[in-house]
């Protein structure tokens, strides 16, 4: 691959490439027509006018006597930019003399408002950081406020629970059949089964309950015996005696209300300090 020469014209800073066969020749500047020696890369020299001087306006001329070359690797002017490959440059002009072009600059950035860190003030860069979005306060204190909530309804029901079991006297009952319980709402999975109760208290008045816990599929069958727990001053205030029957509602409340009361802390603490 021929080796090249860039320089720029000291009269009007355009910039050429040639071959490097022309370092050391005085050629003319094909923009403006001053005269100019070659004395190396990136460099040439302005001459003083001289009469007398063999070549045509535009083109490289060489002082008389000299020989013109043409460097088949050089494009026409204009034809490529700084960095590409003289290999693939296109066939040369006449006088082999190939000015350089700039690449064009970068469009400038749409209109708009100053680009800011997340503190709102001006980057460097122009550059903005991306920073989360805030959460409202408002959220943060409604999830707390229902966390709170479950958590009072929660304690009320294991102390009501307590409370009974406290009194509570127990006694022999049969599942004497499954009650069907419809779901509500359009996105329901179907009806759950609750058992239907019969026991007889201690001074012999016999009773039917039906469970308050219902499941899919049934948990328990026609016929099944369980023990069951009542109010000796309301015998009709009675309950399976397992943990299901007494502890589930009152246990899963509280657990809930944690849950809600952390997401309400979370979301004020963010909504704060973002």
């Amino acid at each position: 691959m021929a080796a090249v020469i860039d320089f720029s014209c000291p009269a009007c800073k355009t910039k050429f490439r040639v071959g490097d066969e022309t370092a050391g020749k005085k050629v003319k500047c094909r923009k403006c027509g001053a005269r100019l020696r070659l004395v190396g890369p990136g460099r040439a020299d302005l001459l003083p006018p001289k009469a007398g001087v063999a070549g045509n306006a535009g083109g490289i001329e060489v002082a008389e006597g000299e020989k013109k070359t043409v460097d088949p690797l050089f494009a026409p002017v204009g034809a490529i930019n700084l960095g590409s490959s003289p290999a693939s440059h296109p066939p040369a002009t006449e006088d082999g003399f190939q000015e350089i072009v700039e690449p064009p600059p970068l469009p400038a950035p749409l209109a708009g408002p100053a680009p800011s860190d997340a503190a709102g003030a001006p980057t460097a860069t122009g550059i903005h950081a991306i920073s989360e979005k805030r959460p409202p306060r408002w959220m943060g204190a409604l999830f707390l406020l229902i966390g709170l909530g479950l958590l009072a309804g929660g304690g009320f029901w294991i102390w009501k629970t307590i409370g009974f079991t406290g009194r509570a006297e127990r006694a022999p009952g049969a599942v004497v059949e499954m009650v069907e319980k419809q779901g509500s709402g359009s996105d329901s999975d179907g009806p759950t089964w609750a058992p239907k109760v019969k026991f007889r208290t201690a001074g012999g008045m016999e009773i039917e309950f039906v469970s308050g816990v219902s499941s899919t599929p049934p948990s328990y069958t026609p016929g099944d015996a369980v023990e069951v727990l009542y109010d000796p001053m309301n015998p009709r205030d009675a309950t399976i005696d397992s943990f299901v029957q007494l502890w589930l509602f009152p246990v899963l409340l509280p657990v809930l209300g944690l849950v809600f009361g952390a997401a309400g802390v979370f979301l004020i603490l963010k909504s704060r300090t973002g």
